[in-house]
């Protein structure tokens, strides 16, 4: 029997398969186990391939696909947040490339503490050359 993940990573995502396999291949390079979190990605409305995508990910994690139709992203976070089964949630975008550390520092941050809340910055990485254009077309 598997152990219950701590943390429940939730992803709301609308036509973003590109994105999203970026996001979902940082997460499976986290530096602590599979086994410790899970990743509930709410697919609202998707059109493009996206769930297909998802349904034929290969890489170890723990993912729970949930569907709607075209709801928005809060519904899509609320959903995510009801279906996921880890003690802590971390919400992040479907255009994000979290570090390896991101899992392990909420947990850590969360671990017994008294507050419900954690908030870490999200700072962005690019590649050079960086330009005003690149910034703005980057899936």
């Amino acid at each position: 029997m598997t152990a219950a993940p701590v943390a429940s990573v939730v992803v709301p995502t609308h036509n973003r398969s590109d994105s999203l396999r970026r996001l979902l291949t940082a997460l499976a390079a986290q530096s602590v186990g599979a086994d410790r979190f899970e990743v509930v990605v709410v697919a609202d409305g998707c059109a493009d391939g996206t769930v297909m995508m998802l349904r034929n990910w290969g890489a170890p994690l723990r993912l729970t696909i949930c569907e709607q139709a075209g709801e928005g992203a809060a519904a899509a976070r609320n959903r995510g947040a009801q279906a996921a089964i880890g003690d802590i949630l971390i919400f992040l975008d479907d255009d994000m490339e979290p570090a390896s550390g991101l899992v392990e520092g909420y947990v850590r941050a969360l671990a017994g503490a008294a507050h419900d809340v954690a908030l870490g910055p999200s700072v962005p990485v690019l590649a050079p050359p960086i330009d005003l254009f690149r910034i703005t077309l980057r899936l």
